[in-house]
């Protein structure tokens, strides 16, 4: 299986058209840390693709702290279906570590496309689930805000997802401004989590 590291690097402005993973894919039996410094963050920004503009994960992805994954307006990473900062199949695993940082992507379409998962989305396919896990810690935690979708502006599960000291805040979608779940969709709300001032378009959700 592949193995990759990735420290302290920006990787920016890279565009798939057809397929997922705009600057960075994760194959099945891949396994990839990113992790950045107090002095040198990580950044993945500006990067496109119809899935996971930031990152597709098919195989084991841990992302660790001084990371961040859009950031701002001017970085953020955009979709055009599934995932504007990572999509996690059903076969993928995601560690999300203390002090990393899921901000400011988008999946957008033409008016009346559905989109899921501004932030992040989380498959179910042919009965497995894909696994995401929010791990921060008190005083650091892991932040997912300013995400934006039709579904699901924060997350968009269908998958398995665990958080302890989370905070979605200030995502926004038509349904499911913080995070939306569908069919078999298995949510742990662990110590110190929270989801606040997300906003919606319609008039549930």
């Amino acid at each position: 299986a592949g193995e990759l590291t990735i420290l302290s690097c920006e990787i920016i402005e890279n565009k798939t058209q057809s397929s997922g993973g705009g600057s960075i894919y994760i194959a099945n039996g891949g396994n990839c840390t990113i992790t950045g410094s107090s002095t040198r963050k990580t950044v993945i920004g500006k990067n496109e693709s119809p899935k996971g503009a930031g990152i597709q994960i098919d195989g084991k992805c841990t992302i660790g702290e001084y990371t961040v994954i859009g950031g701002s307006t001017a970085n953020a990473n955009k979709g055009t279906k599934y995932g504007g900062g990572i999509f996690i199949s059903s076969t993928g695993k995601c560690t999300v570590k203390s002090g990393a940082e899921i901000s400011y992507n988008s999946v957008t379409a033409a008016s009346g496309i559905r989109t899921f998962g501004g932030g992040i989305y989380v498959e179910e396919s042919l009965g497995k689930q894909g696994e995401l896990k929010l791990e921060g810690v008190s005083g650091k935690p892991v932040r997912i805000h300013h995400n934006e979708a039709t579904h699901g502006g924060g997350i968009y599960v269908t998958g398995t997802v665990s958080m302890q000291y989370t905070e979605i805040k200030e995502c926004t979608a038509k349904y499911g401004g913080g995070m939306y779940l569908l069919n078999n969709a298995n949510v742990t709300m662990g110590d110190n989590s929270e989801i606040a001032s997300c906003s919606i378009t319609e008039s549930s959700g």
